[in-house]
Order: C-alpha cells, then structure tokens, then sequence
C-alpha cells in the first residue's frame, strides 16, 4: 500500500498509508498550503503541491500513480519455459492461456504462433490486438501477432 506524506509550510511532515482500497486520511489540520507525497516501491513517486485547506474543509484528493521503471533481472530470471516471451503473458492477472488450437491459422501460419492460444479480459483469441513497441503488429488474417517468435 502506498504512504502519503503530507508537510505543511511550517515543514512538519504527518504520514499515512493507504489501505485495500486506496484510501488515506490527515485529520485535525489546520488552514494553510500543503504538499502531498505519494510513493510505493515500484511506482512513480507523485508529488502534489500548493493545496490549500481552509478553516473546518475536508478534501478528497484523488492520486494515481504511474509504474515505475520494471527492472529488466526481473522478467530475464523469471522461470519462463524455453524463454518465449508469449508464456510472460500468462502470467498476468485475466489472461488464459492452454486452450484448443487456432484452427486454420496452424496451417497458414506455422511455427510457435499457431500453436500460441491466450485470451485477455474474457474475449476470444481471434480479438487479440498486438503491438510491438507501440506499433500495430496483429496479422489481419489471422488474428495472431506478426513474424516468428524466438524459442
């Protein structure tokens, strides 16, 4: 869970951390200009500032926070089966993998793309859109990413 850290223009700092649902609470402040700090290991640090509270308000102050840098050691020593890329996508969170094959695009296409079954969100496979560093790369005829994929 992300801690909130809040510091007044006098710098006296409070702390809180979020619970399940992301909520967090400073209570009894006094009117003046604060800085709110938001920060999770693994995610960006967010920094808001010039927030200004009056006499008696209560402030809903809504915060995301962005990803961090991933660490490449990470995925690289992940105990991936002959290092396809495509068995890290199995690994996330609405994602299912292992099903009967593709059909016709085993014979058109070949190789470890055919053989390749993941649906994402619940959604068949042939709705799969895929990019390849932020560029279209989903085959129109099949529905598959395009090119080889290394074993």
């Amino acid at each position: 869970m992300p801690a909130c850290s809040l510091a007044a223009g006098t710098n006296a700092t409070r702390s809180a951390t979020t619970n399940e649902a992301g909520a967090y609470s400073f209570s009894s402040l006094a009117p003046g200009t604060y800085t709110l700090r938001a920060e999770k290991p693994g995610f960006k640090t967010l920094v808001r500032s010039e927030i200004e509270l009056q006499v008696q308000q209560a402030a809903r102050i809504d915060l995301g926070l962005e990803v961090g840098q991933v660490e490449n050691g990470r995925i690289v020593d992940l105990p991936l089966n002959g290092r396809n890329y495509l068995h890290l996508v199995s690994l996330a969170p609405d994602v299912s993998t292992g099903f009967s094959g593709r059909g016709q695009a085993a014979s058109t296409e070949g190789g470890i793309r055919a053989s390749e079954t993941m649906a994402a969100g619940g959604r068949r496979t042939s709705f799969n859109h895929y990019t390849l560093d932020g560029v279209e790369n989903t085959d129109p005829n099949s529905g598959l990413q395009r090119g080889e994929t290394c074993a």
